[in-house]
C-alpha cells in the first residue's frame, strides 16, 4: 500500500505523488537481476501487480492503521521466494498418557 499523507494545502501534491507511482510501476511491473542488480541472487523476480479493494475493505486498512482515508494505492507483491531456514521440520514433543496398543491390533485399550 502506498499512501499520500499530504496536508490539505498539499493535497494536490499528495495526488501527484499517487499518480507518479502508478505511473511508474506500470512502466516497471517487474524486477530480476537485469532491472533490479541489487537483488539478492535467491530472488528471480518480483511481480508488482495493482489491486483494486472495495470500499469496505479500504475502510477495514485505514481503521487498522488508526488513520482517516488518505488518498492510496493497493499492490500485490507476487513472486517472492520464502528464503529462511528458521523452520527445516516439524516435530512434536513427546508426552506421556494412559493410552497403550495391544500388539496387533493398533487399537486404544
Amino acid at each position: 500500500m502506498f499512501m499520500a499523507n499530504f496536508s490539505s494545502n498539499n493535497y494536490a501534491d499528495g495526488l501527484s505523488a499517487i499518480s507518479n507511482i502508478i505511473s511508474y510501476f506500470q512502466q516497471n511491473p517487474w524486477f530480476n537481476q537485469s532491472n533490479a542488480p541489487d537483488l539478492g541472487p535467491q530472488i528471480d523476480k518480483i511481480t508488482l501487480e495493482m489491486s483494486s479493494l472495495d470500499p469496505v475493505e479500504v475502510n477495514y486498512v485505514m481503521g487498522m492503521l488508526g488513520t482517516k482515508y488518505f488518498p492510496c494505492v493497493f499492490y500485490k507483491l507476487r513472486m517472492l521466494p520464502f528464503g529462511s531456514t528458521a523452520m527445516q521440520a516439524r516435530a512434536y514433543p513427546v508426552s506421556g498418557g494412559g493410552i497403550s496398543e495391544a500388539s496387533g491390533s493398533g487399537a486404544p485399550q
